[in-house]
């Protein structure tokens, strides 16, 4: 069938002359060491008795076997060939499929990464729940959701990554260098990823933690002092720090969540 180039007879006769004429060279080629000659020597005899019979029914046998073929070369059309469709998205899921050694500094990134989209995640579901709350029934009906470590979509996240997110609340204070996110590595099957909590300036949050009687009102300190006796929860000013994420992660869940990242995506193109 790789002698149907094109649809037009001669192009295909073409092609299986050329190769009747190669296959027949290639006998005589094997030939030529019986002989006791070279290959050039057999090709061009210096007399009719040079070739012996045998070399002349060899090559009318092999010309008869391709004759043969004929019906079933002129059956073979190029439009009864199937072409593969969508080749360059296959190309991408074979490679995304094929095993990649990952490096440790890049699992130390890809914690990095996990933990990012988990504050992430937090923040935003947190945000819009306490919001609600506070305008519905101010500090009495939001303390008790201010726990975004269990939102739903938090903990789909984490059971991805295998992740045990939690914060812990800190004693007011300036921050300072050390309180930037650090991404560690206590054990070769553990990560723990620590991130900073900032009050900020005209924050939701100064309603519950900041100064008694100008950010918080005197009687949701009471409130919040009676609710949670053993936390100092008020007393905090816009830019200190309030509090640290802790996310410790399995190395199986960072090397998914850094295959998923880093895989090949085809981008989807709009035609018009």
């Amino acid at each position: 069938m790789s002698l149907m180039t094109s649809g037009s007879s001669s192009c295909w006769l073409t092609s299986l002359k050329r190769w009747l004429i190669a296959s027949n060279l290639s006998s005589i080629g094997r030939w030529g060491p019986k002989l006791g000659g070279t290959f050039a020597k057999v090709q061009n005899p210096s007399g009719p008795g040079v070739v012996p019979a045998v070399l002349s029914f060899c090559y009318m046998r092999r010309s008869l076997s391709l004759l043969a073929l004929l019906p079933l070369l002129a059956a073979c059309r190029p439009d009864q060939v199937e072409h593969l469709e969508n080749t360059k998205e296959i190309a991408r899921e074979v490679e995304n499929f094929q095993p990649k050694r990952i490096k440790p500094e890049q699992l130390l990134q890809a914690a990095r990464w996990a933990s990012d989209s988990l504050t992430r995640t937090a923040d935003r579901g947190w945000r819009a729940q306490l919001t609600e709350r506070l305008n519905a029934g101010g500090v009495a009906a939001a303390h008790p959701f201010c726990q975004p470590e269990r939102l739903p979509a938090v903990l789909a996240l984490a059971r991805e990554l295998q992740a045990q997110p939690r914060r812990a609340l800190l004693p007011p204070r300036a921050i300072t260098e050390g309180d930037s996110l650090r991404a560690q590595r206590p054990g070769q099957d553990k990560f723990l990823v620590q991130s900073p909590l900032v009050l900020m300036p005209n924050d939701m949050c100064l309603r519950c933690h900041g100064q008694v009687g100008t950010d918080v009102a005197t009687a949701d300190a009471q409130l919040l002092a009676d609710t949670y006796p053993s936390k100092q929860l008020t007393g905090y000013t816009a830019g200190q720090l309030i509090g640290r994420w802790d996310i410790p992660m399995t190395r199986k869940g960072v090397a998914e969540f850094y295959t998923q990242k880093t895989r090949k995506i085809p981008k989807r193109r709009k035609l018009w």
